[in-house]
């Protein structure tokens, strides 16, 4: 049930951007005509007779497509914010980082530095959340994680934290509270955090998945 909820919301998001994209390059169009019938109107020689029969209709159609265009970015931003969890899991690692660089090389680093406000709101929102059935360990791995600069997620039934670059995470499932999964090669910021953290050697290491550069998923349990 919960998959086929998905299935369906991905597929309305897709359908909601295709209809976005559709109207903008249709009022990018009209743009155009509006603008070529407004010279017309110009040069022409009866330009003060049809200000006066007309005027509210030359000057309010630009406003109006004006405000249509801004609508329309607006929701396609929106929607690009909304499909961008949907796209990033659909992706392989190796697609997310040409993204990046492509990305970056054409119009610099996507993600400013935070804010001394928005850091001071991340610390805030991380002080003393409990996390559901964890063990005091993991609940003080948890903590940290939420002031190490990584994002925070919640999902349904896990959270994570993903640390923009080279997308390596954390996942916490309450379904298994003693366990923890990192999915990043050894040397990537998931990894390297959680080895630094005191409680490391506290869990017992498995690898759940490798590739022939090494090993990409671990799972940790809690001894």
């Amino acid at each position: 049930m919960i998959q086929k909820k998905q299935a369906s919301s991905q597929a309305a998001w897709a359908l909601l951007m295709e209809g976005v994209a559709h109207a903008r390059v249709d009022a990018h169009r009209l743009k155009h005509l509006i603008n070529r019938a407004i010279r017309l109107v110009e040069i022409s020689d009866e330009k003060e007779h049809l200000y006066q029969i007309a005027g509210d209709i030359i000057v309010g159609i630009p406003q109006r497509l004006e405000h249509l265009e801004v609508d329309l970015d607006r929701t396609g931003l929106a929607l690009s914010k909304m499909g961008a969890d949907f796209l990033s899991a659909r992706l392989s690692l190796s697609d997310k980082t040409m993204v990046d660089e492509a990305v970056e090389a054409a119009f610099g680093r996507p993600t400013p530095k935070d804010s001394d406000v928005e850091k001071l709101a991340k610390r805030f929102m991380f002080t003393n959340i409990k996390f559901p059935k964890a063990p005091d360990i993991i609940q003080d791995v948890l903590d940290k994680l939420g002031k190490s600069g990584a994002k925070y997620k919640k999902f349904s039934d896990f959270y994570q934290w993903e640390w923009p670059g080279d997308y390596s995470y954390i996942i916490y499932h309450p379904k298994r509270p003693r366990h923890l999964n990192i999915s990043g090669k050894k040397g990537s910021k998931a990894w390297s955090w959680f080895s630094h953290h005191p409680s490391f050697h506290q869990f017992k290491m498995d690898i759940m998945n490798g590739g022939s550069d090494g090993p990409t998923e671990w799972h940790f349990k809690l001894k």
